[in-house]
């Protein structure tokens, strides 16, 4: 039974990294996009800074709108979310390993088709 309090603990520590990685990712692309004077976040276009990153985003903005960046992104949600959700079940349900990666699969391959056609259509 401590091992599974144990695993269960470590398993809710990559949730909640998982949770602040999709927080901060969102805030600091939204930060970008701001204008200077809203709440002195934001970057002004006239400086070199901010005419280099306009440069950036207007050459490789649409560069990763790929179903491959969608399914990669998919990977790494099923990886640091749902495959901890699966596992700390599974521990207290006694299930085996291979009930844990037939489960964690079938969400990996579902959630990276429904990235991947989000990413590629949007």
């Amino acid at each position: 039974m401590p091992l599974i309090f144990g695993l269960t603990f470590l398993f809710s520590l990559l949730l909640a990294f998982c949770y602040n990685g999709f927080a901060n990712h969102w805030v600091q692309f939204q930060t970008f996009f701001r204008p200077v004077a809203e709440h002195g976040v934001g970057v002004d276009v006239t400086t070199p800074f901010g005419t280099e990153l306009k440069g950036l985003i207007d050459a490789y903005g649409e560069r990763y709108s790929s179903w491959r960046h969608g399914a990669v992104h998919g990977v790494i949600m099923s990886f640091m979310f749902i495959l901890p959700v699966i596992v700390i079940n599974a521990m207290f349900e006694r299930r085996g390993f291979k009930y844990i990666m037939i489960n964690w699969g079938f969400w990996a391959v579902s959630i990276m088709l429904m990235f991947a056609v989000t990413a590629q259509f949007s």
